[in-house]
């Protein structure tokens, strides 16, 4: 979900198919919880134009980068565009 002033300007989900047959019997699942949108912050230099947290294993510890997706498992990522992305909103 991308928000922009408050309000909800876009949304997109993903969805991650594999060839070949699927496994018989049940599979496995659980439902999908987002970690918490990381807290703003002032420390950030004005001509940063996006900012990027990612979640891997430790899901309520963010990660600057992409450095909490070294690992095999669920990861998750917030973006923060800084300037405005609809016009008009």
């Amino acid at each position: 979900v991308m928000t922009q002033a408050g309000r909800v300007v876009a949304r997109a989900n993903a969805l991650f198919l594999r060839r070949g047959e699927q496994p018989s019997g049940n599979r496995f699942t659980t439902t999908v919880t987002m970690p918490p949108v990381p807290p703003l912050t002032d420390a950030v230099a004005d001509d940063v134009a996006t900012l990027t947290w990612s979640y891997g294993k430790d899901g309520d510890t963010p990660s600057l980068g992409l450095d909490a997706w070294l690992h095999h498992g669920p990861k998750f990522i917030w973006t923060r565009e800084r300037g405005v992305i609809v016009d008009g909103v």
